[in-house]
């Protein structure tokens, strides 16, 4: 297996002030001296967050989904109860 060079943090388009500003934000990266190593952090830190809130948002939309459909199937037995009540259709 071939190891990966990373690019140099220069090379991938970060200014210094970027840099400091994103610091600023993260705990983890306020704590990691080399500079590499803290803009990986934070990126990890951000995609994290990002994956949790998909996540709850894919639950509370089945949660969502789930309840649509038991009230659908609860309409749905009235509404055949009613039917079976009235009888057949009379054809004149």
């Amino acid at each position: 297996m071939t190891k990966v060079m990373k690019k140099p943090v220069e090379d991938s388009g970060v200014t210094k002030d970027w840099l400091k500003k994103v610091c600023s934000f993260s705990g983890i990266a306020k704590r990691v001296q080399d500079k590499d190593l803290r803009i990986r952090a934070m990126i990890r830190a951000t995609m994290h967050r990002a994956f949790e809130r998909q996540k709850e948002q894919m639950r509370k939309h089945r949660e969502r989904a789930i309840r649509k459909q038991a009230e659908l199937e609860k309409w749905n037995l009235v509404w055949d109860r009613k039917k079976v009540q009235r009888g057949p259709e009379k054809s004149t």
